[in-house]
This record gives structure tokens, sequence and C-alpha cells, in this order.
């Protein structure tokens, strides 16, 4: 199976949160993931954007399309988490 990108998500207290995504799946698949990682932590759903640096992309909650079309199609990316 080709996945098209690899989060490793880290905690404030150092501990790892991976998991891997298709390129078909849907981006809120990324954002369902992290608002599971943080149930339990001051980041609330809704409160963040995400990031790619270069070239300059950002993501909402909500925003239709997979990942390859939102233009995530490398197997690793560095996805920052902006609060807004």
């Amino acid at each position: 199976m080709h996945y098209s990108c690899a989060v490793d998500g880290r905690r404030r207290d150092a501990t790892c949160c991976p998991c891997r995504f298709l390129k078909t799946d849907p981006l809120q698949a990324i954002f369902d993931f992290i608002d599971l990682q943080n149930r339990e932590s001051d980041i609330q759903v809704g409160s963040y954007t995400l990031v790619l640096q270069y070239p300059r992309r950002e993501f909402s909650e909500g925003q239709p399309g997979s990942l390859a079309d939102n233009g995530i199609s490398s197997k690793q990316e560095a996805l920052l988490l902006i609060l807004k």
C-alpha cells in the first residue's frame, strides 16, 4: 500500500502518536486524528489551522477534498499546527 503522508504527532510531554494516511483519505482525517490525540489538552476542535511551509499552504477544518486533492502527496509532510 502506498501511503501519502506519515504523521508523527508529538505531544507536549514528548510522547509520540504516529499515524499514516492514504493519499485518497479526506483532509478531514488529519484534523480528526489531531482532535482525538488532543482531547485532554487545551487545544480545542476548530481552534487551529494546519500549514505546510513550502510551498506555503493553509488548511482549515472542514476543507473538502482528499490529501492528494489538497497537494499533500509526499511520503512525509511537515504540517504545523497554528492556533487561530
